[in-house]
């Protein structure tokens, strides 16, 4: 077999940019979520203040309330999820095994 150095070099190439590309992509997707995140976070807040300058203080402070608690969720998911593996890694390559 001649040219099996040059496949296997090949292959290697190719699994690199796969992983690359990879990474660059779950980069891009976290960089789409925060912002997301923070899109919603300032809206609910312009909502609350919206509602509060309408005279609607008791549907503000539920809206206030009901950002806080869903934010709070999000960020204890997300803990809870980046601590177990699921950070979009694959755990099974890491460091340990």
């Amino acid at each position: 077999m001649p040219t099996a150095p040059e496949r296997i070099l090949a292959m290697a190439e190719s699994e690199q940019r796969h992983r690359q590309g990879q990474d660059r992509l779950f980069a891009i997707y976290r960089f789409v979520g925060l912002l997301l995140g923070a899109v919603a976070a300032i809206g609910g807040l312009l909502l609350a203040a919206y509602l509060i300058r309408r005279g609607d203080s008791g549907y503000a402070v539920a809206a206030f309330l009901g950002e806080i608690v869903a934010l709070a969720g999000l960020f204890v998911l997300g803990r809870y999820l980046g601590r177990n593996g699921f950070n979009g890694a694959n755990s099974r390559n890491g460091p340990d095994g």
